[in-house]
């Protein structure tokens, strides 16, 4: 790995400022909120704590040797840190679209309410410009995935 320093100060850099006028995600909370140091902390906590505890509980329930079962482990913690990031932009939904059908099947909720999951994604990502309301239904969609897992 070249300069391992350098690549975690610049992940994890706290002080990074995102705009706010972009965040599909987060456009439910004032901009004050967002932009906060403490709000960026929250989140930082609450994404390593869900990941150890998702990681522990489905490292114990599932069989990791079986190639679906492992795919579906990695994607359960990219969705995670898609659902505590900072801010999710338009062209991020390129990065996990392609995951949630995989984790929305393996899940066991019933295919009607996946399907609804996937359309209010889908939805989320095409409202121009974001709003409060969509932050809110992308916020409810991947609660109920992140329940699911």
């Amino acid at each position: 790995l070249h300069a391992p320093a350098s690549y975690l100060s610049k992940a994890f850099e706290l002080s990074r400022q995102f705009f706010y006028q972009w965040t599909v995600n987060w456009r439910c909370v004032p901009e004050s909120v967002f932009l906060s140091p403490a709000f960026s902390v929250a989140l930082l906590v609450l994404h390593v704590s869900t990941v150890t505890f998702y990681m522990v509980r489905t490292s114990r329930a599932r069989s990791l040797g079986r190639p679906r079962e492992a795919l579906a482990l990695l994607f359960g913690a990219n969705f995670i840190g898609i659902a505590f990031s900072r801010t999710l932009h338009y062209q991020f939904y390129a990065w996990y679209f392609h995951t949630l059908p995989l984790l929305l099947w393996t899940s066991g909720m019933p295919a009607v309410l996946c399907a609804g999951i996937l359309g209010t994604v889908e939805f989320v990502f095409n409202v121009y410009p974001p709003t409060g309301a969509a932050s809110l239904a992308l916020h409810a969609a991947h609660a109920a995935t992140l329940l699911a897992l």
